[in-house]
């Protein structure tokens, strides 16, 4: 995400990639809270 936003420093973004762009945040988010409860349910049953 950083190196997205380093590379359009400066850059005016349409519409569309400012809602991609929340699109990827959403999902590394989500990703995140998953692996966080895999990561609980692994500690707890091995």
């Amino acid at each position: 995400m950083g190196k997205y936003q380093k590379d359009r420093a400066g850059y005016k973004l349409t519409l569309d990639e400012i809602n991609h762009y929340l699109k990827i945040a959403k999902a590394i988010k989500l990703t995140i809270e998953l692996q966080q409860k895999l990561d609980r349910i692994y500690v707890t049953n091995f």
